[in-house]
């Protein structure tokens, strides 16, 4: 009886300590994805105060030496599945890229959504 109590205490703590693995892999996923978010959104905002423009893409950012590369999301591994949101039309404004969000489904470990952020 005492051995068959030591087994659960012990799957019990397996299981606490594997729930905890999983959930600091996803929360340093985040971390990235925020600092990834982050560092495109002040490249948008740097490109926009030297060109007088947003970007038309974010390999223009690299072209431009901006960045060496697009950085990629942590949670979808790529760096081709961000969300651009582009400026809206005036009567002489080309179109360039304001924003970017994750392409990532799913929800957060704080129940947002990636594509929220």
């Amino acid at each position: 009886m005492r051995r068959l109590r030591h087994l659960f205490l012990l799957a019990g703590l397996v299981l606490i300590a594997a729930t905890a693995c999983r959930n600091g892999e996803k929360e340093a996923a985040e971390a990235g994805l925020k600092s990834n978010l982050h560092a495109l959104r002040q490249l948008i905002q740097q490109y926009r105060e030297d060109q007088g423009g947003f970007p038309p893409t974010l390999t223009v950012l690299v072209e431009l030496g901006y960045v060496r590369r697009v950085p990629y999301d942590p949670l979808t591994r790529r760096n081709d599945t961000w969300i651009e949101t582009l400026e809206s039309g005036t009567a002489n404004a080309s179109f360039g890229i304001v924003d970017v969000h994750s392409g990532a489904s799913g929800t957060a470990l704080d129940g947002s959504k990636y594509v929220d952020w």
